[in-house]
């Protein structure tokens, strides 16, 4: 079995909306525990308990945590409020302690057992008691939000609802809460509350403009049930809750400031971001107009270049005409000075042999010829 310890109101919390919806429902409940006796099951802080004791005889407050208990003791010092320790199953009190009136807020969405929930709160209820009891619409709550509370473990839409308290009460009433923007026209000065007192209630819806609505679309984000197996003569009549103090307008305004404060805050940043994207682009332009200079200063310097290029390949072409020419010229002269060289050898040779001849012996100059003709006739 699971049991709830988390997910408390606490009344000094600054959202003014959670205030409403708790308050509210312990504000409703009070108006049927006048000289009853009261049992505020899954008390809490204690806060709607310390409300009920304003009229009822006497309240006790049950809760699973210690110290929450020992904190509601403390704070709430009434002589008929008191607090123990319990579970939402298993009330630590007896059948003959039975109570008039059970009032159990935001509980049985938080354990599986729902029947057995219901079962104890008959236990611990007279015959004909009240029980009066609220769970979010998990229609609205969850169904259309897509919120998943991490605290509910079970929780019931208005058929489902419904069908739980008829099993087990029967005579039921069931009501829906759900905080809408309101305006009030009251008495001036203002009267009494009277519970007789009449309201006239209208209804108004927006599409493209505001108009009057013809029926009642609301729909209601907390189910709240009155159920007995006793009489029927309860009223459970529509309620309103009206804040003097007008927190939710004056949070709805501090936030439309500090959001204006953030967006002011975001808009300067941007700004000064885009500033800054501005500088950069501007240092970026100057950087590509510099550098474009120089590329346009490198093209002028390569197209020198290449007209220095071209006239060096001209000359090269012309010196190198230049060196066939040359060459050509060259072997010529080498060839005629081989012509040369070739006559003029012919002839020194043919007159140094010559001279040879004068000088050399007798026998010898007869041994050549000798040999030179042998030589021709082979």
């Amino acid at each position: 079995m699971l049991e709830w310890t988390g997910e408390r109101f606490l009344p000094w919390v600054e959202d003014a909306t959670i205030a409403y919806e708790h308050l509210h429902r312990y504000a409703f409940a009070s108006q049927f525990v006048e000289g009853k006796r009261v049992l505020d099951l899954a008390t809490g802080e204690g806060y709607g308990a310390s409300l009920l004791a304003r009229r009822a005889t006497s309240v006790m407050g049950i809760d699973l945590d210690e110290d929450t208990i020992r904190h509601a003791s403390d704070k709430y010092d009434q002589a008929n409020l008191h607090f123990m320790v319990g579970a939402l199953t298993h009330v630590p009190l007896p059948a003959s302690r039975g109570f008039d009136v059970i009032v159990c807020f935001e509980a049985i969405e938080h354990i599986e057992e729902h029947e057995p929930l219901l079962e104890e709160l008959k236990r611990v209820l007279v015959n004909d008691g009240l029980l009066i009891l609220s769970t979010p619409n998990k229609v609205v709550y969850t169904d259309e939000t897509g919120f998943e509370n991490p605290f509910h473990v079970k929780e019931l839409d208005f058929e489902s609802f419904s069908q739980l308290l008829d099993r087990n009460f029967k005579n039921t009433w069931l009501l829906g809460q759900h905080l809408y923007t309101n305006s009030n026209i009251w008495p001036v000065p203002a009267e009494p509350i009277k519970a007789e007192r009449n309201i006239s209630e209208f209804l108004i819806d927006k599409t493209s403009e505001f108009t009057l609505a013809e029926t009642d679309r609301r729909t209601p984000r907390y189910l709240i049930a009155l159920a007995t197996d006793g009489s029927t003569d309860f009223n459970p009549r529509e309620s309103v809750l009206v804040d003097v103090s007008d927190q939710f307008t004056q949070q709805t305004n501090k936030e439309a400031k500090r959001t204006d404060l953030l967006h002011e805050k975001a808009l300067a940043d941007l700004r000064d971001q885009l500033d800054a994207s501005q500088k950069f682009v501007r240092s970026q332009e100057e950087a590509l107009a510099s550098r474009a200079d120089q590329v346009r200063s490198q093209e002028k310097e390569l197209a020198t270049r290449a007209d220095h290029a071209l006239q060096l390949g001209q000359q090269i072409d012309q010196l190198c005409l230049e060196r066939d020419r040359l060459t050509k010229d060259l072997n010529r002269t080498r060839e005629e000075l081989e012509i040369i060289k070739d006559g003029l050898g012919w002839k020194v040779l043919s007159r140094v042999r010559a001279l040879k001849e004068t000088l050399l012996p007798a026998d010898s100059r007869r041994r050549r010829i000798y040999d030179h003709r042998l030589r021709r006739r082979d």
